[in-house]
């Protein structure tokens, strides 16, 4: 199997899980950035649900022009790790002009959204 690249919805096996952690085998967007992918045996995925929305300052709505079988959303409160082993099948890629709202919610979400409206140092580097 070809490394995922960020951008890419694989459908990926969740199964174990534990406590209230998304099921099944699904289709899940790939976050991490395609030079880590190429190195690690994991990537970080936030997967997707064609279910009703339950949070939706946190959820992204994708359309079938992402390769999906349904119109879905991401589900941001779930966003995971996952081993390589567990990716099935690349079936799609998200539209370049939606990435800009996936990475407002991400950083929403973790907490990041007003960090970043300016320059931030940490050590010696220059966000």
């Amino acid at each position: 199997m070809r490394d995922p690249q960020r951008g890419e919805i694989w459908i990926i096996a969740l199964d174990p899980t534990k406590g209230s952690e998304i099921k099944k085998t699904r289709p899940c967007l790939i976050v991490s950035r395609t030079d880590y992918n190429q190195r690690a045996n994991t990537v970080t995925i936030i997967p997707c649900s064609s279910g009703p929305v339950r949070y939706p300052a946190w959820e992204v709505d994708l359309d079938k022009n992402s390769g999906l079988d349904d119109v879905s959303h991401l589900l941001l409160p779930q966003m995971r790790v996952a081993a390589k082993e567990r990716l099935k099948k690349k079936i799609g890629q998200i539209p370049s002009a939606k990435w800009h709202e996936i990475e407002e919610k991400i950083m929403f979400y973790l907490g990041f959204d007003g960090i970043f409206a300016q320059s931030v140092s940490i050590g010696t580097f220059v966000i």
